[in-house]
């Protein structure tokens, strides 16, 4: 540590200050690769990418002597780093001394930096006061979606400053693999074909009397036809982290020639391929900022009075990324944990007045059917989501863009089921896919 001090020249042993000076010290079984940054001047910084067996991260160490004054060049300067380093795919921590009040809510210092944090989505995690004179001058940034589990603040001893441990979760990316799945080539479909192929099939011309081989005939003229105009096919499917709905072709381009640009710059930093790298990053964040933005405000908008749908989607904004895990619930641990919750409402009800129930008199009673119409049976097509079973013949959303076609011979399903009491066969399966969350230890 004493030899990342600054020194009056390279090989001199005495000290040309009694502050400043970076270093990083990390595991010599960790692979790390120095990131350069030319053109800083009113503050020093160290920065990597350290990468393990199981995380990669991006360090940054940074020092602003207490003895400058606060000046636009810093800001300028801070902006940049973090605008450069944000960008990185892996985690972000910048760590270090920036000698600024943070803990003074009208500091004009402390607000600037903590505007620039939010600016490129990071956050400060050291509330806690950091020097020997009361005030917090370290930080501890991250990107706002981090998780620390822990920070730690230690009175200071050795010098004037604590000393800091943080505990957080690095996870490994998820790995890609690769499988070949049966999948059917929906966007080739023809529906216009498929619905004339529809009208001469006996389904609609000569429909069976009897209720069960009708709907045997209902369910094998949907899947021939499905196989006719989108028969399966092998594919290569990767799975892996998903994109974000709104990542679309334009930000995959605009990412692709800034990481291009990044490259160039990693292997040659000077002051022009950092420019040319720079203007591309901030186009590439403004550019997600602008389609995230898009995307939610229409999701929001066409939500049509349906407070189910809206709060479902306000809760995908509102409710943090799942952090991964890798525990694993067994069965025995899925039936343990519903007698345990069984067993604590018995014991929390057990000296509960039992429940009033009123008796109600005066109540309608259902004693008569009316006919299904087409017309409903279309409205009902048009309301339901477009989900779909195993044991579905067709797709939810080709049965709603067929409903003019469908609607009869459904509603003609529905009749004949009431007139005969007899519930068909091809009703009574089900496909069950039990699966234990071993995204989080609460099922």
């Amino acid at each position: 540590m004493e030899t990342a001090r600054p020194r009056s020249d390279e090989h001199s042993t005495s000290l040309r200050t009694n502050h400043g000076g970076v270093c990083l010290f990390f595991l010599d079984s960790l692979k790390v690769s120095r990131i350069l940054f030319d053109g800083i001047c009113s503050f020093e910084v160290t920065c990597a990418r350290i990468t393990g067996p199981q995380f990669s991260a991006t360090f940054a160490v940074v020092y602003r002597p207490g003895s400058s004054a606060v000046t636009d060049l810093f800001f300028s300067e801070f902006s940049d780093l973090l605008q450069q380093i944000a960008v990185s795919s892996t985690p972000v921590f910048v760590v270090g001394d920036l000698n600024i009040h943070l803990d003074v809510v009208d500091d004009a210092a402390a607000l600037k930096v903590l505007d620039i944090l939010s600016t490129h989505s990071l956050t400060q995690h050291i509330t806690q006061s950091t020097h020997n004179r009361g005030r917090t001058l370290d930080v501890l940034i991250t990107r706002h979606d981090q998780a620390v589990t822990s920070v730690n603040v230690d009175p200071p001893s050795l010098s004037d400053h604590s000393m800091i441990v943080a505990n957080v979760n690095l996870h490994a990316p998820p790995a890609f693999t690769v499988t070949r799945l049966p999948r059917r080539s929906w966007r080739s479909l023809d529906v216009d074909k498929f619905a004339e192929d529809l009208r001469h099939s006996t389904l609609m011309q000569t429909p069976p009397s009897d209720v069960n081989e009708l709907f045997q005939c209902y369910n094998e003229t949907l899947r021939s036809l499905v196989d006719i105009h989108a028969p399966l096919r092998m594919v290569s499917c990767w799975r892996g982290p998903r994109s974000a709905h709104w990542y679309d072709g334009e930000c995959r381009k605009e990412k692709a020639k800034t990481r291009r640009l990044e490259h160039v710059c990693r292997h040659c930093p000077t002051s022009e391929t950092q420019s040319c790298w720079r203007q591309p990053s901030s186009r590439l964040r403004k550019l997600l900022q602008h389609k995230a933005s898009q995307y939610w405000s229409t999701a929001i908008s066409s939500g049509n009075g349906d407070s189910k749908s809206l709060w479902t989607k306000i809760n995908v904004l509102l409710k943090p990324p799942r952090p991964a895990s890798s525990t694993s619930l067994s069965a025995d641990d899925f039936a343990a944990y519903f007698t345990d919750k069984v067993n604590s409402i018995r014991s929390a009800t057990a000296g509960a007045p039992p429940p009033v129930i009123n008796t109600r008199t005066d109540v309608d009673r259902l004693s008569t059917f009316k006919p299904v119409t087409d017309d409903e049976i279309r409205r009902l097509l048009s309301a339901v989501p477009a989900k779909q079973c195993a044991l579905d013949p067709a797709t939810t959303w080709l049965i709603k863009q067929l409903a003019d076609v469908i609607s009869p011979v459904i509603c003609h399903l529905c009749k004949l089921q009431y007139v005969t009491t007899v519930m068909p066969s091809t009703n009574c399966s089900e496909a069950s896919h039990r699966s234990l969350s071993s995204q989080q230890t609460n099922i």
